[in-house]
């Protein structure tokens, strides 16, 4: 604290925190800032947004809750044609929180099955919170935001492809389901059973594209393929393997045995997936006729990455009402309570509770830092 007049400067320690890490997709950054922004038209969620606003407000100046952003959040953004307004609404509410990405969720709990795989033993993976924070989660919020206006628009275009070939690729497996009928489970065994199947199918393909893309002398291209989760996942384990003494052929024999390791079916990331998939598989095979959204694809990678970490996650409905089914709520038993608008009322009074657990302390210096009241 330092006086206007004479500048004498006293220090005090700011309280310790224990911040809550709630993950709010992206439609709700969208609505909060349209509330804000003063843009939003009135329909029948429209109290509930304006309520919601107020209180993640309240629990954010409290020190009782950070709402991360992620690589997801950016991905939709920069393909909206407000991307501006949507980053914006994100670094207001997200301020400088962020996770880190999925594919890294991903890198990490492959990394744990190898170890395991290596020592012949059964995978243990940490869900710390922590664990898949890249910033500081406990840090007071900033009182003043400095944000660069940059201009995503040049990836927008590549960003739109990928999310059609997605629901593109979801065409085929749709169309089985409704002609075989095939249940839950068998579905569910053979999506756990796919990790090794599907990263070998990527890896040929990736590797084809390589030739391709050698040939065409086109850097970002090459950069593209070296770059994609699948193919840098291969080179780290073939390395190793090679530092054992083998030598590339045998090598690449032993990536994909590990690839087809049972134990990688407990990767948490790979098992929440798998369960999303043969869930709407089952709404498919009851006869449900819409497809699942465009962004069902982004929806279920930010779920199976950071569900089994964050304490709580706002999701669209038709992914909530997934993980409220059988087995999914008893089999997955994940970390984050999870809300959506057909449990507005719930979400409301769980921030309520949280806002009302900060100490005194943390309200005295949060009247002082921030004018609440």
């Amino acid at each position: 604290m330092r006086c206007k007049a004479c500048r004498h400067t006293e220090r005090e320690q700011l309280p310790a925190l224990d911040k809550k890490v709630i993950y709010l997709d992206q439609f709700a950054f969208s609505e909060l800032f349209k509330i804000k922004a003063g843009t939003r038209r009135a329909d029948a969620h429209d109290a509930f947004w304006r309520e919601l606003y107020d209180k993640v407000q309240r629990v954010l100046l409290l020190q009782q809750v950070i709402f991360p952003t992620s690589d997801v959040h950016s991905s939709e953004t920069i393909v909206s044609p407000f991307s501006s307004d949507l980053r914006n609404a994100c670094e207001a509410i997200g301020g400088t929180a962020s996770l880190i990405d999925t594919d890294e969720v991903s890198r990490r709990q492959v990394r744990e099955c190898f170890e395991a795989y290596r020592q012949n033993r059964a995978p243990s993976f940490s869900l710390d919170v922590d664990d898949v924070m890249s910033t500081q989660r406990n840090a007071w919020l900033p009182d003043m935001r400095v944000f660069v206006n940059a201009d995503y628009s040049r990836f927008a275009e590549g960003l739109r492809d990928s999310i059609n070939r997605d629901a593109e690729r979801m065409a085929a497996p749709i169309e089985f389901w409704r002609e075989e009928r095939p249940p839950f489970e068998k579905i569910l065994q053979a999506e756990l059973g796919s990790f090794g199947s599907g990263r070998l199918d990527v890896l040929r393909h990736l590797l084809d594209l390589k030739d391709q893309v050698e040939q065409s002398n086109d850097p970002l291209a090459i950069l593209g393929v070296a770059g994609h989760p699948v193919f840098r996942e291969f080179m780290e384990l073939l390395r190793v393997f090679e530092a054992d003494g083998l030598d590339q052929a045998a090598a690449t024999v032993e990536v994909a045995r590990f690839w087809h390791w049972p134990g990688n079916r407990e990767q948490p990331r790979h098992r929440i997936t798998a369960y999303l998939f043969a869930a709407i598989a089952r709404k498919i095979v009851a006869g449900q006729r819409k497809p699942p959204t465009r962004g069902f694809m982004n929806d279920v990678s930010a779920i199976a990455s950071y569900a089994p970490y964050v304490d709580a996650m706002f999701l669209d409905k038709e992914c909530a009402g997934l993980l409220r089914e059988t087995p999914l709520r008893e089999d997955l038993k994940l970390r984050a309570r999870i809300f959506s608008l057909n449990t507005r009322q719930e979400f409301l009074d769980y921030l309520d509770e949280l806002g009302d657990a900060a100490s005194d302390e943390v309200r005295r210096y949060s009247k002082r830092l921030y004018g609440t009241s």
